[in-house]
């Protein structure tokens, strides 16, 4: 008879369900506040908020008290939470934007094109195939009516070679 098999054979007892850890157990959560001397402060660095502002009051309340703020309390009632209050260097200066695009290509789906999404060129601005929607671009960048072509699907040599062996 094996461990955890019952002696007259059949199916072994259903065990109890995994017990959620202890809070005390969880790596503790921390957050960063970093306050700007022009009386601006980010969470996390989140969006500039005002401290003065009305929406923020609560907020800064907790903090001055040495207390966690609601908006950061943690998902587990009991879990650690660190705040870290940081004074930053100067006004608030928003973060330089990248200089690309994330997705600069066009959206196809099974079902035909989509039209929810513009290809963008590197300076963000639409192309002027993608803003036109027409033309022989647009006509060359749309997939056929039943969905996409074998010519729209390409297989690298080095998967085909590594699939082969």
């Amino acid at each position: 008879r094996l461990a955890g098999e019952p002696a007259g054979g059949g199916l072994p007892s259903p065990q109890a369900p995994p017990r959620p850890p202890k809070p005390e157990d969880l790596p503790p959560i921390s957050h960063t506040i970093r306050f700007y001397q022009d009386g601006m402060f980010t969470v996390n660095g989140g969006p500039p908020r005002d401290m003065r502002a009305p929406e923020n009051d609560a907020f800064m309340k907790s903090v001055g008290a040495g207390e966690c703020p609601r908006e950061l309390e943690p998902p587990v009632q009991g879990q650690r939470v660190n705040v870290n209050l940081v004074r930053g260097q100067g006004p608030y200066v928003a973060p330089p934007t990248p200089a690309y695009t994330a997705f600069g290509g066009t959206a196809h789906s099974l079902t035909g094109p989509s039209t929810s999404a513009a290809a963008v060129t590197e300076g963000g601005q639409p192309s002027s195939s993608a803003a036109a929607g027409t033309g022989a671009a647009a006509a060359a960048a749309a997939p056929p009516a039943g969905g996409f072509a074998a010519s729209d699907v390409t297989v690298s040599p080095s998967w085909r070679g590594a699939r082969e062996a």
